[in-house]
């Protein structure tokens, strides 16, 4: 059997498992480079019967980038040799329509022969994600509530092996227990606070073009743009009542305990307040919910009306 697994990087490495598993496991499997490896070498790997008996599984990475100068023709000649005690494993990044792979694959010729197995990268937006987890979870004998999927979502982004531990995590820690966003704000690492510290230092040296990159970055992680400006409206009242408290001679655990934080996101805040007057802040403040509430009420596109702010503060 022929097997073409392309797409989201997760899920074809949790396909590929599958299949080595239903095979004898790693004994019978063999990995290769497809960078480095000529498709003799691949040919005669697949003609290589397995030492231990049962199925080999020869596992083919990337080789689809570099298959430009070989032909269709060359490439089926090759799959077709592929003996039935083994299978052949392409495991790819998604490919174009258009690639020899595909074409030679979805053939009659492999009817029977091939399998196809494309990956779509999962989404917030139309809730494939959100599907997921829940799966994930319920796949470790627990339960979730739909607000930790929401916070966990926020703290992780679409990251499929970062989420994996996360939920193993948080599922041994629940215990059978339903987990809640309590649980996820005690043990999950908020990497898009992160992004939005960094964001927001980005903003204090001047540096918007960075500024408006970390932005897009974080888009593109599946985070929507009012959860962004969110963060960002969090981080500046963070400062604002960072810098009043330091003028009020407050000690950084003083400041900490005062507003319930830890003391090491007030010590990153106590040196990004060097960067602005109160009036800046208060001002930059401003315009962040005069930017909330002109994407709410609809005057604005969410996505525009954040970058266009970011690039005029």
């Amino acid at each position: 059997m022929i097997y073409l697994l392309h797409g989201d990087e997760y899920l074809r490495k949790q396909a590929l498992k599958k299949i080595v598993d239903a095979s004898d496991g790693s004994l019978n499997s063999v990995k290769l480079d497809g960078a480095q490896a000529s498709p003799e070498q691949i040919r005669n790997e697949c003609l290589s019967l397995p030492l231990f008996g049962g199925r080999k599984v020869v596992i083919v990475s990337g080789w689809g980038k570099h298959v430009s100068g070989i032909g269709s023709e060359a490439i089926r000649s090759l799959f077709s040799d592929v003996p039935e005690e083994v299978d052949l494993v392409l495991d790819e990044e998604k490919l174009p329509p258009n690639h020899p792979f595909l074409k030679v694959l979805a053939s009659k010729e492999f009817q029977g022969k091939a399998a196809i197995k494309f990956f779509q990268r999962l989404s917030i937006q139309d809730g494939s994600l959100q599907k997921w987890i829940f799966e994930e979870v319920r796949r470790r004998g627990s339960k979730i509530k739909p607000e930790a999927v929401r916070t966990l979502m926020l703290f992780v982004g679409d990251d499929l092996n970062r989420l994996s531990q996360e939920i193993e995590k948080l599922t041994l820690y629940a215990n059978g227990d339903e987990i809640t966003p309590s649980h996820v704000n005690l043990l999950v690492q908020d990497t898009s606070e992160a992004s939005v510290f960094e964001l927001v230092d980005a903003l204090s040296s001047r540096r918007k073009g960075k500024a408006i990159r970390l932005y897009r970055k974080l888009l593109a992680d599946g985070n929507a743009p009012l959860a962004i400006l969110g963060m960002i409206v969090r981080q500046y009242r963070i400062l604002i009542s960072v810098k009043s408290l330091r003028e009020e001679g407050l000690s950084k655990d003083e400041i900490a305990a005062r507003l319930g934080l830890h003391p090491y996101p007030v010590k990153k805040a106590l040196r990004q307040i060097g960067a602005f007057t109160f009036a800046e802040l208060l001002s930059i403040y401003d315009r962040l919910l005069e930017t909330d509430y002109s994407i709410k009420s609809g005057e604005m596109d969410a996505e525009v009306a954040v970058e266009l702010l970011l690039a005029t503060l």
